[in-house]
């Protein structure tokens, strides 16, 4: 390996699992400063997504035993089940409330709004640090939620905390909103946040949809019972702002819907529309805000389904003919997206399934960030291949 020249030691490793990379920092001091750069660590990270390898499912401690997360690899699907050895989550119930980069926000401790961001693959973490909430006049409750997710322009992970504070009748008041900055450490307000909006359905975990640098979320325009769609709200994490995201014409023809939500699917944002009929579509937006990107993927319906089952997408399969699903946090499916049949998806090492994020294996810090510069010449030739191959 040491005739090789550096820039072929480099491309090979770049194309390696997580865990081998791990061992191999014992190589050698040079094979250790090179694996735990920030350039070799965004290259790493910038095959595995295009790639499509290296994915799992991190799964919350459904037992309540406290001090484990389940890792399942989408490929292969045995279970790992790591150890999470912070007394901040000990004793408690672990929940998985967003994921990007290999970085994931867990929850889990004696307060609400205990949250950590840790690296199942390097076992990494920190937690964030505590910010007060600040009530309005008339609050007898309020619902908090998280998302995470990295600012493309700063270079940057933040954290969004949003609490939704409600009156004795359960009406909404108002949303407030914080971000935490992974490179200062700290919390700042957003004001105006929502521009009126309000979450349609409450006590739910929203804002964990992270793409392009956008958190998403279903959002109501309007505090009546009756009143108008249900729409998707995009809040970027440069400015900090909030926009509505172009839903294609099917939004304002479907008089049967029942429930929508949005997930991440495929790097993609993707709507879940559930219908009277029992139905639930599934729509991707290819082009992010881009409107006449949208294209529905599949339409699971019952008797491949039971009715009532919520479906959420996870990953196409290799050869694309299937997607998995998470059926009802129960077990998982893969659904035949011409037959319209589904088998199951056992998990090995895993017996019972719950709520989870899809997360990529990762070599990213939480401590610091690096630019790309170094790389950046390789990753531009892996595009213009790829540009290449999709002309043949």
């Amino acid at each position: 390996m040491s005739k090789l020249p550096p820039e072929l030691i480099t491309d090979i490793l770049s194309r390696l699992p997580v865990k081998s990379l791990l061992r191999f920092r014992r190589v050698s001091k040079p094979w250790r400063s090179q694996i735990d750069s920030p350039g070799f660590v965004k290259l790493h990270l910038y095959r595995s997504i295009q790639s499509g390898s290296n994915l799992c499912l991190a799964v919350g401690d459904l037992l309540k035993t406290g001090r484990l997360l389940h890792s399942v690899s989408l490929h292969s699907l045995d279970a790992l089940h790591i150890p999470i050895e912070l007394k901040i989550l000990n004793n408690a119930k672990v929940t998985v409330l967003g994921s990007c980069d290999g970085l994931c926000l867990l929850q889990g401790g004696p307060n609400d709004d205990d949250a950590v961001l840790f690296n199942p693959s390097t076992r990494k973490y920190r937690c964030l640090p505590a910010t007060p909430i600040e009530y309005p006049k008339k609050c007898a409750n309020y619902f908090l939620s998280f998302g995470f997710g990295y600012d493309l322009v700063n270079d940057d992970y933040k954290v969004l905390k949003t609490t939704e504070f409600r009156n004795k009748r359960d009406g909404w008041i108002s949303t407030g909103a914080k971000v935490f900055s992974l490179k200062s450490n700290s919390w700042k307000t957003v004001q105006n946040f929502g521009g009126g909006c309000h979450p349609p359905y409450p006590n739910r975990q929203v804002w964990g949809v992270h793409v392009k640098g956008f958190l998403h979320s279903v959002m109501k325009l309007s505090t009546k019972p009756h009143g108008s769609p249900i729409a998707v709200l995009g809040f970027d994490l440069c400015d900090e702002k909030c926009s509505f995201v172009a839903l294609p014409d099917f939004a304002s023809t479907e008089k049967n819907l029942f429930e929508r939500n949005v997930v991440e699917f495929g790097g993609c944002l993707c709507v879940l529309d559930v219908y009277g009929d029992f139905r639930t579509d599934v729509w991707v937006m290819k082009d992010y805000g881009v409107r006449e990107s949208w294209s529905k993927v599949a339409s699971v319906a019952p008797p491949a389904v039971e009715p009532y089952a919520c479906v959420t997408p996870l990953v196409y399969s290799k050869c694309g003919r299937e997607i998995m699903l998470n059926y009802d946090d129960k077990k998982l499916i893969w659904y035949d997206l011409e037959r319209k049949t589904v088998r199951d998806a056992p998990v090995r090492g895993l017996h019972h399934l719950c709520p989870g994020e899809v997360y990529v294996e990762s070599l990213v810090s939480l401590d610091g960030y690096g630019k790309v510069d170094g790389v950046k010449k390789q990753m531009e030739q892996d595009k213009s291949k790829e540009k290449k191959s999709r002309k043949r």
